[in-house]
């Protein structure tokens, strides 16, 4: 099963560093897809992975590819059906911009296609804000139930683990 990982930036704090490291040994044996460099934290839990799809943008080329598979787009929404088309979950370790844009693609794709599971890891209430979000949107009636019902937040790495050991 092939496990996309959404998370950002090189300059965040050694915590999140951490976590990367934690998550990146978590999945050291499972399959994972990586959208875009080996730096920042995607690198992080990329470092010494022996089976990584690296799906990128052309113009984050030449970046030297240290993958078992590199496949590079041309466009920011080729590259995201192109993991949507390979991955079969999706992780989301705290990110950024391009992590959020992620996670609301893979939600709304859920909602037209076979939902396939989204991880949400809220380490630290990162995510607390967008989970409130996503509440208000049912509260509201902007969104069903249903488009969040693949959606799994868990808060710690211990919880990640449990999931990921289920699925073993």
């Amino acid at each position: 099963m092939y496990t996309f990982i959404g998370c950002s930036s090189k300059e965040v704090h050694e915590t999140y560093h951490d976590l990367a490291q934690r998550v990146g040994r978590l999945l050291q044996h499972e399959p994972i897809i990586i959208g875009g460099t080996f730096e920042g934290l995607m690198g992080v839990v990329a470092k010494n992975h022996p089976n990584v799809i690296q799906i990128i943008l052309e113009d984050y080329l030449p970046q030297e590819s240290v993958s078992n598979r590199q496949i590079v787009c041309h466009s920011s929404f080729e590259r995201l059906q192109q993991i949507w088309n390979h991955a079969d979950q999706f992780l989301f370790l705290p990110g950024g911009t391009g992590s959020l844009t992620e996670l609301l693609a893979f939600l709304e794709e859920n909602r037209t296609n076979e939902p396939k599971r989204i991880i949400l890891f809220n380490d630290r209430g990162y995510y607390d804000d967008i989970l409130a979000f996503f509440e208000k949107c049912q509260k509201e009636k902007f969104a069903s139930s249903e488009v969040f019902s693949h959606l799994v937040a868990v808060s710690c790495y211990e919880e990640l683990s449990a999931l990921f050991s289920k699925n073993s």
